[in-house]
């Protein structure tokens, strides 16, 4: 027989147990009951809540930005698939509403982090193509001396990997002809 610890407690009279859906009409509660009473509505009755709710936080709460921010937080659990533009019509804010949301600030802090890191990435790629491209240029010029302007932009347009080859194999080059033939087998 197992023992539960807390058994004796749920089974007293000091124990009262409130159903957030028998709590009554989200009118009649006070603003912080109304809200936890939000979390258990059903889809279909919580945008017109929500709305209600908003309204009630802009004339009755002390600091609404908190409690909006509450809202439209239990709004996007609930309804994972709206975007930025329905979730707002839904509740009937506005866009500077919604970003004075903590909620929003930190999704719009990762998705620029985020866009700075591919940013950075993308960048340092260029950058290390266009490099390793003018040293190849450079060594053929070198080499050959004035490069015919197809064979330039071609050599241009080769992705990375097709660089570092042509970087390798311009060491064993004797003329340009050979350049071009190993252009043509490699694209």
């Amino acid at each position: 027989m197992s023992f539960d610890p807390y058994e004796v407690l749920v089974n007293s009279h000091r124990l009262r147990r409130v159903y957030l859906n028998e709590l009554g009409s989200l009118e009649a509660l006070p603003l912080s009951l109304a809200l936890m009473q939000l979390t258990v509505l059903p889809e279909a009755e919580m945008p017109t809540a929500a709305r209600l709710l908003a309204e009630r936080t802009r004339t009755e709460a002390v600091r609404p930005e908190v409690i909006i921010e509450l809202i439209t937080t239990i709004v996007l659990y609930k309804f994972t698939e709206l975007s930025r533009e329905e979730v707002l019509r839904m509740l009937g804010f506005t866009t500077e509403e919604l970003k004075r949301t903590r909620f929003y600030q930190e999704v719009y802090a990762e998705a620029r982090e985020d866009g700075l890191q591919q940013g950075l990435q993308q960048g340092l790629q260029q950058g290390l193509q266009q490099g390793e491209t003018l040293v190849v240029l450079r060594q053929l010029r070198r080499r050959f001396g004035e490069l015919p302007a197809g064979l330039e932009e071609r050599i241009r347009q080769l992705p990375v990997h097709q660089i570092e080859a042509l970087a390798e194999a311009l060491l064993d080059f004797t003329t340009l002809e050979e350049v071009f033939a190993w252009l043509e087998h490699s694209t």
